[in-house]
């Protein structure tokens, strides 16, 4: 054989290996390299039944009830007076009774109305006229000490409370005494309500008389 036609052989042999190596890359798929993701979904949770219970009827609510009831002054164990040893007159019922002799005290200047708030209602009555044309204004003469300093300790813890309180000394059948007022009030009405509420509170039997300034 001669030189050239083996080296065309020899070629050819060499081609033709390439061939197959280099073919089966054009036509195989390529391997699949995606990685296949699973997602572990949680089951649902049980939740037990929410049980809402019917709405119970309330019971009815007192809403009548009085104002004066709802801001009336409580009776505490400290607004009862005792008698000590100077004599000085317990505000019980064998306290001095009231001697109606028409004389006022002097009356201390704070607002009317300072007590008993609920009793500011608007009413009709007119203040009625003295003969020298000023009006006739009430007091509450709570109750009569012979020891000055007693009427005193109760004329301040009724000013603590509230009440437009002052004191007047007289004389009466060579004896002196503090009486111990409330007010003036000019009308007579609000008057006797404070007269309820002391006799209430302090067990008095006070009066209500009409006021007459020095």
């Amino acid at each position: 054989m001669d030189k050239p036609l083996k080296q065309r052989l020899i070629g050819a042999l060499v081609l033709i290996a390439l061939l197959s190596l280099v073919l089966p890359l054009f036509f195989n798929e390529p391997p699949d390299n995606k990685i296949e993701v699973i997602q572990a979904i949680p089951a649902v949770p049980d939740f037990d039944p929410i049980v809402v219970a019917d709405p119970q009827p309330v019971a009815d609510i007192p809403t009548d009830i009085p104002l004066q009831e709802m801001y009336q002054l409580q009776e505490t164990p400290s607004s009862t007076i005792k008698a000590d040893q100077t004599g000085v007159l317990s505000p019980e019922p064998s306290a001095i009774p009231h001697e109606n002799t028409g004389e006022t005290g002097r009356a201390v200047k704070t607002p009317d109305d300072a007590v008993n708030v609920n009793t500011q209602v608007k009413t009709t009555e007119k203040p009625v006229l003295a003969a020298n044309g000023t009006p006739v204004s009430w007091v509450v003469q709570v109750i009569s000490y012979s020891d000055a300093e007693a009427a005193n300790k109760l004329k301040k813890q009724l000013q603590v409370q509230g009440y437009p309180a002052f004191t007047r000394t007289a004389e009466i059948k060579g004896k002196s005494l503090t009486r111990v007022f409330i007010g003036p009030k000019l009308q007579k009405t609000k008057a006797e309500k404070i007269k309820a509420v002391i006799d209430k509170q302090y067990k008095v039997k006070s009066l209500v008389v009409e006021f007459k300034p020095d």
